[in-house]
């Protein structure tokens, strides 16, 4: 039997957190609160009480659930093993990020201060470092980094553009971070061109190095 590649005690202690929370602060509650904002920061969506406390947990838990299986039945698992902290990590960044999106909607429902929009777009951009500074790390793989037909026809193409990605990745989100300071409408506006440059130039350059390599 393939052995896991990452230990799962840290993902579903993250979804344990999210959920506890929910219970312990049910009671105190509104029946109904605000779950979504946009750009600015005002609300434009509310819950239930149930939904807004338990839905984010649930999702999270389906969540973590997903990622522990992924590396099973990965047809390149054997590669997991060369990356299996990696992974881990993004794993943990990836709950860990939703954890504190959850404490500060509940917060907010609680009457608390929070300026929620610049919490979302900070951990965002804090994520966003996070998988840039190990994705050079990762190897070959079905589900996670860049996977191009480029990238995943040839190990050298995947290394050389992760490498790149690694940075753009983390331009992408020094950019996010600093764009909290922004009024609503550019935010959302260079947060949108840092995100899709950051992914897209990656993409292009593993079709220029494949085609180099491959003579094409």
């Amino acid at each position: 039997m393939q052995r896991s590649v990452i230990r799962p005690w840290a993902p579903l202690a993250i979804v344990g957190a999210a959920f506890a929370l929910s219970f312990v602060l049910y009671g105190r509650l509104p029946e109904r609160f605000a779950t979504h904002w946009d750009a600015s920061g005002t609300a434009n969506g509310w819950s239930s009480r149930w939904r807004g406390a338990f839905l984010l947990p649930c999702i999270m838990l389906a969540e973590a659930a997903l990622l522990l299986v992924l590396p099973r039945i990965d047809p390149r698992r054997a590669n997991y093993d060369k990356f299996g902290g990696v992974y881990a990590l993004i794993v943990n960044s990836v709950l860990g990020v939703q954890l504190v999106l959850h404490t500060a909607v509940l917060a907010v429902a609680l009457g608390r201060h929070v300026p929620i929009d610049t919490v979302a777009i900070v951990s965002v951009g804090v994520l966003l470092i996070v998988i840039g500074s190990v994705l050079p790390l990762t190897h070959s793989n079905f589900f996670v980094g860049i996977r191009t037909p480029w990238t995943l026809s040839s190990d050298s193409v995947w290394t050389r553009t992760h490498q790149l990605g690694g940075w753009t990745m983390t331009a992408a989100g020094l950019v996010v971070i600093l764009s909290a300071a922004l009024p609503g409408r550019a935010r959302l506006a260079v947060m949108l061109t840092a995100v899709i440059a950051g992914a897209l130039v990656p993409v292009v350059y593993s079709y220029v190095v494949w085609a180099r390599e491959s003579g094409a």
